[in-house]
């Protein structure tokens, strides 16, 4: 499988149908509820208690909870009839796209799961709470825009539980030193900067900061010195009239050909095609 990052990075999802269950459900099926997944389903749990059964594997609910699941599984709810589980539940699909430069993005369903847990363990009260039950207001008012919205809020819900996930792990002194190196390319794309300055900044060694780097961002640290330099290429080129020479330069090539032959390969477009589209 793809670095996670780099799969979050190709992540694109499209929400079927958002549903809140409580006391009249759990009553209509007899306060237990089983099925073999179809469609990949969150489901946050916000009141109430109850067990949940997913394949072979069995734990208590709680308010916090979301369970995950995916297609070709079986998973199934049991309610307390002294207090009732409450929860919601976002059935989505989703594919992953890709671009390459200009060029249009190949796009892919992809139908394995995703790569979160099945069960996650938050606070009752977070933003993942405040995400689900916007999303819910927002399919149930079904005004203009809905859809996008649900959508965006879907991709909000997601990284809020990457970012626990991350934290459940111990990663956090990983991701700081990950984010310290980006910080130290922000500042510096413009000079001579490699893999090899990098790992002394952080003292790493190069290999250990080139396996954290492309696990938190999808990228080597040497392509995402590229990528910065890049972005801020593609702004001066639109934003200024300086000459393809200076700006190479700006951007840390003394070469303005060898600038070029990047430019092109990373945009597809040469740089001064790019500054005319």
């Amino acid at each position: 499988m793809e670095h996670e990052y780099d799969y979050w990075n190709q992540f694109h999802p499209h929400v079927w149908l958002i549903t809140q269950r409580g006391l009249p459900f759990w009553e209509e099926m007899n306060y237990e509820f089983g099925e073999q997944i179809k469609i990949h389903k969150l489901s946050f749990f916000y009141g109430g208690a109850g067990r949940v059964v997913y394949n072979d594997f069995e734990t208590d609910l709680f308010p916090g909870m979301f369970v995950y699941s995916s297609p070709g599984n079986w998973v199934q709810f049991v309610s307390s009839k002294h207090d009732p589980l409450q929860f919601y539940s976002v059935m989505f699909n989703f594919a992953l796209v890709k671009w390459e430069g200009w060029n249009i993005p190949s796009l892919h369903r992809d139908e394995r799961e995703l790569p979160l847990p099945t069960i996650s363990n938050l606070k009752p009260k977070n933003l993942a709470t405040t995400i689900v039950q916007q999303m819910h207001a927002y399919w149930s008012n079904k005004k203009v825009g809905y859809e996008w919205k649900v959508n965006l809020g879907f991709k909000n819900l997601i990284a809020e539980l990457i970012s626990k996930q991350i934290q459940a792990k111990g990663e956090d002194a990983a991701l700081d030193i990950v984010n310290t190196v980006i910080s130290y390319i922000n500042e510096h794309y413009h000079e001579t900067i490699d893999r090899s300055s990098l790992s002394e900044y952080v003292s790493l060694s190069h290999s250990h900061l080139s396996l954290l780097f492309k696990k938190y961002t999808g990228w080597s640290p040497v392509q995402y010195i590229i990528k910065i330099r890049m972005d801020k290429a593609k702004e001066l080129l639109r934003d200024t009239r300086k000459s393809i020479s200076t700006i190479a330069c700006e951007v840390g090539y003394t070469d303005p050909f060898y600038f070029s032959r990047v430019f092109t390969k990373h945009t597809g477009l040469a740089p001064r095609d790019y500054r005319n589209a």
